[in-house]
């Protein structure tokens, strides 16, 4: 009996032995793999710089280049200058407004901390928008076309009716006589004279106006005038 219990405590204290062996092997080799990772992360961690330019060798500024991942990002500076922090087999796309879209992959293979970049970008041709019009084919635009009524342009509208108005109000006054110009600028000078510091009256409610009106309209000066009837015609 007594030597069966020894032999059991040897296979226990051999069984415990081999566990702590296994054990420490397996925490030694994670402990190793780790460090690896580490290593080769911090290996392949790549500066990329360079300048970017346009067709005409000009650097070329606020260029986005941004990784895929979009984790790492930067725009060039008034210089075309640019540096951003990528890995191996990352792929960083170089774009802006006006230009086409550039596509950069890292190697595998590359073993350096740093690359640098000359990137020459080319115009991207955009096409001028256009205008779909519900036409068949050129003869049915063209009829559609001839068959506009276009209005004639306010402002030209409106200046001929003002000087329609002018002659009218030309009509209006007497004929000219000797002497006229003269009571004329005596008349506003006395007009002036008496309504100073006064506000001046509007020329619609003068009476002795209307009626030289109502006079010209009763002796048919208008019946034959054609600027008349445009400067009130709508």
């Amino acid at each position: 009996m007594k030597v069966t219990k020894v032999k059991e405590r040897i296979n226990n204290r051999r069984d415990t032995s081999y566990s702590g062996f296994v054990w420490m092997v397996l925490l030694l080799s994670g402990l190793l793999f780790f460090s690896f990772l580490n290593a080769q992360e911090k290996q392949s961690i790549i500066n990329l710089s360079g300048i970017v330019r346009d067709e005409h060798d000009r650097p070329l500024p606020y260029v986005k280049v941004i990784t895929k991942n979009g984790k790492q990002k930067d725009i060039t500076n008034a210089m075309g200058m640019f540096s951003v922090a990528v890995r191996n087999a990352d792929t960083i796309y170089i774009y802006t407004e006006g230009y086409e879209k550039l596509r950069l992959v890292i190697r595998d293979t590359v073993r350096m901390n740093q690359i640098c970049v000359d990137i020459r970008m080319n115009p991207d041709t955009v096409a001028e928008p256009v205008a779909v019009f519900p036409y068949k084919t050129y003869e049915e635009f063209k009829d559609a076309v001839l068959k506009l009524k276009l209005r004639e342009d306010d402002d030209m509208e409106r200046a001929r009716r003002n000087i329609a108005l002018i002659k009218a109000q030309i009509m209006l006054n007497d004929k000219a006589m000797p002497g006229n110009n003269f009571r004329a600028v005596m008349q506003e000078q006395y007009e002036k004279t008496y309504i100073k510091g006064q506000v001046m009256s509007n020329p619609l409610f003068n009476v002795f106006s209307w009626a030289k009106f109502i006079e010209a309209l009763k002796r048919g000066d208008f019946k034959n005038s054609r600027d008349l009837r445009d400067a009130v015609t709508e």
